[in-house]
């Protein structure tokens, strides 16, 4: 399991980080996910980054996070694939090959594992200079094939960016 002071350095030293928010922050208070949002802006200060997110909070539009660099697809109705946020992110995700990625899964779980969970496997696996963090305070398990470039931490994943220079 990663400590905290390891998750900083990975976000530190990689060209690129694609963030994955999931339903964890969904169960969070106001306050609380204020504090997530505003410790996971610190992180990604001066990064080349994106965010995909199926949290159903407005928050992480209140925390100063460019627009063009959030995609949510669960508002885009039937056809995700076609709404300009998702083309923005496809593109982006295209720029990320032959490049040090670090992808960061903060508390997705399994109620819609084909926006983010499965994606974010495939792209570490695809990705040869990607790795992945998973934070979940209790899926936070990692296939087999990823044992190399795969981290995972048991913790709630909003609690964690809160406690993250703890």
């Amino acid at each position: 399991m990663m400590q905290k002071q390891e998750v900083i350095d990975a976000i530190d030293q990689a060209q690129m980080v694609l963030v994955g928010i999931g339903e964890e922050f969904s169960s969070c208070e106001k306050n609380d996910l204020q504090e997530a949002y505003s410790a996971l802006g610190t992180l990604l200060k001066d990064k080349n980054y994106y965010m995909i997110t199926v949290s159903d909070d407005t928050y992480i539009h209140a925390a100063g996070f460019p627009k063009d660099r959030i995609c949510e697809p669960l508002l885009y109705g039937e056809a995700p694939e076609d709404h300009v946020d998702w083309i923005r992110y496809t593109k982006w995700l295209q720029g990320t090959l032959n490049h040090d990625l670090l992808i960061l899964e903060l508390g997705v779980g399994l109620s819609r594992p084909g926006i983010i969970r499965f994606p974010f496997e495939k792209i570490t696996m695809i990705n040869q200079k990607s790795s992945l963090i998973r934070i979940h305070a209790h899926l936070y398990q990692l296939p087999e094939e990823l044992a190399e470039r795969g981290h995972s931490v048991q913790e709630n994943a909003p609690y964690f960016l809160n406690h993250i220079h703890e």
